[in-house]
């Protein structure tokens, strides 16, 4: 929510107003709407005549700074940055906002500096420069001095959590997750949308059991109060998890259920990721035949994520294995080892790529790849994942098989 809107909200309830008082100077309530979350920014000339409606000065609005050229400046320069964000605009409605921040402090306007830094680090969010986006938004939940309005604080900690999980970061992602879940209204779509992501965040930990549960009270509230465009997603996460935990049992209904769901909208992104669903669970049907079929269907069809190829990819080499096919397995090997993904992620890729090189008589090549899990988990309090390590070194040494 911008500054306009969270003074504009709490005058106008302070008079007990709907969103409706302002339609005799032509301004709707769906308008007002926007204005109080943010998602809408007005001229100049709509918030003098708003402030003449709430009879109050335009000042209000700006800190109580009296200079009305500076409300103008301003107020042109934050349209400017909406409107790059718009049409997303990133890397140009990234200087904008950087020129709202440093005019609104040296002119002494600390909440329109706050809330520029705050759009700031979610354009850089957008960018991709997940550490740079950290460092902009971090601050602003400790800062005390500027209320945080709660649709703010969930944006904020929304694009924490997805900074952190692209950094690998995963538990601190969870942390601002947790955070953010223990303000919500277990009814809201906001809370589910929260458990989708925990959820999704625990699977790449490995937390299989807690993931499902996670992802079962997403599905439960989507389901009693008709979240329709949630529950699809709730429901692939959830059947991910159980596929995960090598549960195929209830996955093919949950799977059917979220192509009906998704015959209005069809979003290309679902329709994508139940097909990998498929394919794993073809594989533990143990039809791997079809499996393989559709990995060629998902390998046509993937997207840019890291995190999506990689996990086609996993799936890929564990094909390999069933099937004994040694160029798909290479190739799986090749594109795991290339991939630019996190380090937990990392570490779980390579043990399975030594599981399958130790598998094909490629011993010392395996051990290649369990001596980097073991380079990457000194100094770290991960003793289940060392020992597995260990042991297996233990094995390798012997020469026999893991």
């Amino acid at each position: 929510m911008s500054r306009f809107g969270e003074v504009l909200r709490e005058i106008r309830m302070s008079k007990g107003w709907t969103q409706n008082a302002f339609r005799s100077i032509g301004i709707s309530a769906n308008l007002i709407g926007q204005y109080e979350s943010g998602r809408s920014l007005p001229s100049y000339e709509n918030i003098q005549r708003i402030s003449d409606v709430l009879q109050v000065s335009p000042s209000v609005f700006f800190d109580d700074h009296p200079k009305e050229d500076h409300h103008k400046l301003l107020t042109t320069l934050i349209q400017e940055a909406d409107r790059e964000e718009t049409r997303q605009a990133w890397e140009f409605a990234l200087p904008c906002w950087q020129a709202v921040e440093a005019f609104a402090r040296c002119h002494g306007l600390p909440s329109h500096q706050f809330t520029a830094q705050i759009r700031r680090g979610m354009v850089l969010t957008r960018l991709g420069r997940w550490q740079e986006a950290i460092d902009a938004l971090l601050p602003m939940l400790a800062n005390r001095a500027i209320p945080i309005s709660q649709d703010t604080l969930f944006d904020v900690l929304s694009n924490l959590a997805h900074c952190a999980r692209s950094l690998g970061l995963y538990h601190q992602a969870i942390t601002y997750l947790h955070i953010q879940g223990a303000s919500l209204d277990r009814s809201s779509k906001s809370w589910v949308k929260n458990r989708i992501n925990l959820g999704s965040v625990m699977m790449l930990l490995g937390d299989w059991s807690e993931s499902v549960s996670v992802y079962r009270e997403a599905v439960q509230t989507s389901e009693t109060y008709g979240y329709g465009d949630l529950l699809r997603w709730a429901l692939l996460g959830w059947s991910s998890a159980l596929l995960n935990q090598g549960v195929d049992v209830g996955v093919a209904d949950s799977l059917h259920r979220i192509e009906r769901l998704n015959q209005e909208e069809q979003n290309p992104d679902l329709s994508r990721r139940v097909l990998h669903n498929w394919m794993v669970y073809a594989r533990l049907q143990g039809d791997v035949m079809t499996s393989k079929m559709l990995f060629d269907a998902c390998q046509a069809s993937v997207g840019e994520d890291p995190e999506e190829i990689c996990t086609l990819w996993e799936e890929g080499l564990r094909i390999a294995m069933q099937l004994e096919d040694p160029n798909l397995g290479m190739a799986a090997v090749h594109q795991l080892t290339e991939a630019d993904i996190p380090i937990p992620m990392r570490r779980s890729m390579d043990l399975l790529i030594a599981e399958y090189l130790w598998q094909n008589g490629h011993t010392e090549d395996a051990r290649i790849y369990v001596s980097r899990v073991r380079l990457s988990l000194q100094g770290e309090k991960d003793p289940w994942a060392y020992r597995i390590v260990a042991l297996w070194d233990k094995f390798g040494e012997r020469g026999g098989n893991v």
